[in-house]
């Protein structure tokens, strides 16, 4: 059986994005497939086809160099936080990981942390506006889809879901610990079915989805947080 491997290319460098081309999707897009990204499915298939391409938005640009840059103040938070519930962890770099059971998408964690001996895949958000991600809503099942798509590559036990609020602020981080769960993935997995279905036939998915297409994903969430309300703290 073959195993998850890791991209010897550090994040950001040509080797890196050169090894993201191997599968069509990644962890960050599939919440698009998903019905909850920041993309519609339809403009996702138009993005991976090449017939259209995303014009350079001066906004978001400096919402992806403030994450960059705020990101190692968030890792020192996760460690702290951690630390002082008196936990013992290792924290390591990562890179790009591939998994042979889902040969149509890839993904890149922010970091592998280790403890209780297993492995939990790490993803660091860094929002300049702590209050538009709320358990529960759409910002936050998009960070928990592309989690739980990390958690799948990597055969992770679970995945630490970060949201970092600068000590500044006032306010604190929110933290979900997702324990894997194998309903959520297979849900995550009939999305994605559908959308190769309409990429490799080259075939125009809908613009508008309907109710009922969103509708599973919404309910999986929905019960999630009435069986684990400790979630929502």
């Amino acid at each position: 059986m073959q195993l998850p491997s890791c991209s010897q290319h550090k994040q950001g460098t040509s080797g890196w994005l050169d090894d993201r081309k191997k599968t069509p999707l990644t962890g960050s897009v599939i919440p698009d497939i998903c019905h909850v990204g920041y993309n519609s499915m339809h403009r996702r298939w138009e993005i991976v086809t090449g017939r259209h391409k995303p014009e350079p938005s001066a906004f978001l640009q400096q919402l992806f160099d403030y994450g960059h840059e705020t990101e190692p103040r968030a890792l020192e938070a996760l460690k702290m936080f951690f630390t002082v519930r008196g936990h013992s962890f290792t924290l390591d770099e990562t890179s790009l990981w591939n998994n042979p059971k889902y040969p149509h998408f890839s993904a890149t964690p922010d970091a592998i942390m280790n403890f209780d001996d297993k492995k939990w895949a790490v993803e660091l958000k860094c929002p300049q506006n702590l209050d538009s991600v709320r358990v529960g809503e759409k910002k936050w099942m998009c960070y928990i889809i592309q989690l739980a798509v990390e958690i799948m590559c990597t055969e992770a036990a679970g995945g630490i879901l970060f949201v970092y609020a600068p000590p500044e602020t006032g306010q604190s981080c929110l933290v979900t610990v997702w324990i894997r769960d194998i309903e959520l993935e297979y849900l995550i997995l009939e999305y994605v079915t559908k959308f190769m279905y309409y990429l490799r036939n080259d075939i125009e998915p809908p613009q508008r989805v309907s109710k009922a297409e969103k509708q599973p994903l919404l309910d999986y969430f929905s019960k999630k947080l009435l069986e684990n309300p400790s979630l929502m703290a």
